[in-house]
């Protein structure tokens, strides 16, 4: 296995399209990587002083290769963390056929978003 040194570690371009590069960590230890921050959205909230957050996060090795993932924040605590694409289409998905039927539409299921009855849920308060 080569070592790397943070000398060899400078020359590596930050990933596309990042906000924010952290320092190089576990460079001692042979596994060296860096996270980084992406584009994020917010959602803000009139009935909570939470605001919800979403953003791409990630890390980089020293070859150059990224891994890229979804977080979801609640004010400043990760309510959803390292969501794939994919994950985050079906969440998505969820989210909207969710808030179609609060709002009296027909739920949407030919998108492979199936609404789940849940017995306890009778529309009332009691």
């Amino acid at each position: 296995m080569t070592s790397t040194s943070l000398r060899d570690l400078a020359s590596v371009p930050h990933p596309a399209g990042v906000t924010f590069v952290d320092d190089w960590v576990d460079v001692e230890c042979g596994d060296p990587h860096r996270y980084f921050r992406g584009s994020s959205w917010a959602v803000e909230r009139d009935d909570s002083d939470k605001d919800l957050s979403v953003l791409i996060d990630g890390a980089q090795r020293p070859d150059g290769r990224v891994k890229r993932f979804i977080l979801v924040a609640e004010g400043d605590t990760e309510a959803l963390s390292e969501l794939t694409s994919d994950y985050a289409r079906q969440l998505g998905a969820a989210l909207i056929a969710a808030a179609d039927e609060v709002e009296g539409y027909t739920p949407i299921t030919d998108e492979g978003v199936t609404p789940v009855v849940n017995p306890r849920n009778t529309g009332g308060l009691g």
